[in-house]
């Protein structure tokens, strides 16, 4: 670079000179002489002054001019930006900018427009407000799904937990269900799915959400003690409302006071195992409709109430009890036991159906509607009083 001796262009330096004659006046590098009658004018020229790239060594003044007085004056070369002047950045290809204007900062990397990668954090005023705008950390983080790498692993307890706390420990569990549920849909599981393990206590509705991932999310109480771990609530004790998901839930007495215990209305998969049935004698136990497939796993299912029925699929719903074992702890009226209807269907190979002391009174089943049953294996295995029936669209076996 130039070293800026001369900050703005000077007035040139005239001298008038009356030399004797015979003479001979001459000027050197810089200096120009012309003759105006009898005086010779001696001009600065500039343009003879080479252009260096560094203060010579030794150098401690420069020449420059001062346009506010009109006079010539000595500057140190100190401030023209080091005691030994202004060095070059480093010939690296890369941007350098001076770190401040007192002319004595040091050459330091700057970021190149057409693109460069920065070596420390760049903080932004605040959020973007267009579509090209740098977004801050808070901003994205607002935005996107934690994604896991293993089973998420969650606890609730409804005597000590809190939902302001985590729900990754046991010392730190929430306290509702439904907690634990939107948790679980506001992230993304992945392949790994999630587990939740509940504390003894009395819960409200759980509300079973879509979420994004393909494992499955299980919800576990007391297996060995259902009755310790209760889901009670006016409307549904289990509700599902969200298309797609594969659910378990486990250990746990679900009593609804004026609707179905498990209610699903949507596509999406959910196993029932280690469960009481302990709703009022209103409408259906367990109610299925849109494509949802219901599974009752496992010998250790137990009924205490009845109602329009125990279990009734619809619209392209199915409940498949193969070898469950279901048990009856009251005496119970149903209008119909299990009803298949409108494009329902319901599996029972194998299913075995203990009442013990206690009886069922009210239809054994029913299929209508393009409604089917297979794997019963006779017509008298579903509990009831009275025959079973199924219209000529319909099927039972």
């Amino acid at each position: 670079m130039s070293v800026p001796f001369l900050s703005v262009k000077p007035r040139a330096i005239r001298l008038k000179v009356s030399p004797k004659f015979p003479a001979n006046v001459i000027g050197r590098n810089g200096i120009d002489v012309t003759k105006d009658g009898g005086n010779f004018i001696f001009d600065l020229d500039y343009t003879d002054f080479p252009v260096i790239g560094a203060v010579p060594a030794g150098a401690t003044y420069a020449l420059i001019y001062d346009p506010a007085t009109g006079k010539y004056a000595q500057v140190p070369i100190s401030l023209l930006g080091g005691g030994g002047g202004i060095a070059e950045p480093p010939a690296d290809g890369a941007m350098y900018g001076r770190q401040n204007t007192a002319g004595t900062g040091a050459w330091a990397r700057a970021v190149a427009l057409a693109g460069d990668t920065m070596s420390g954090l760049l903080t932004l005023s605040g959020a973007p407000t267009a579509s090209l705008h740098a977004a801050t950390k808070a901003y994205v983080d607002g935005r996107s799904r934690f994604i896991i790498t293993s089973t998420l692993n969650l606890f609730v307890n409804g005597t000590t937990g809190s939902d302001s706390n985590d729900g990754l420990t046991a010392g730190t569990a929430f306290a509702t269900l439904q907690k634990a549920m939107d948790f679980i849909a506001s992230v993304d599981t992945s392949i790994y799915g999630a587990s939740v393990t509940v504390a003894n206590g009395t819960y409200a509705t759980l509300i079973l959400k879509s979420y994004i991932g393909s494992g499955q999310v299980s919800f576990t109480g007391n297996n060995a003690s259902p009755s310790s771990c209760v889901i009670s609530s006016a409307g549904n004790a289990i509700l599902v409302n969200g298309t797609g998901g594969n659910f378990n839930i486990s250990g746990f007495r679900l009593q609804s006071s004026t609707t179905q215990d498990v209610q699903v209305s949507t596509l999406c998969k959910l196993t029932l195992q280690n469960i009481e049935y302990n709703g009022s004698g209103n409408n259906y136990r367990v109610y299925g409709q849109g494509g949802a497939a219901i599974t009752f796993s496992g010998a250790n299912h137990k009924v205490f109430m009845g109602g329009i029925g125990f279990i009734c699929v619809e619209m392209q719903a199915t409940a498949f009890l193969n070898s469950a074992t279901i048990t009856w702890g009251a005496s119970v009226t149903y209008g119909t036991t299990i009803t298949a209807r409108r494009f329902g269907y319901v599996e029972g190979t194998g299913v075995i159906f203990s009442l013990g002391v206690f009886t069922v009174t009210g239809q054994r089943y029913s299929c209508a509607s393009c409604g089917g049953m297979a794997g019963f294996g006779g017509a008298n295995v579903i509990p009831g009083t009275t025959a079973g029936s199924f219209d000529s669209t319909s099927f039972y076996s």
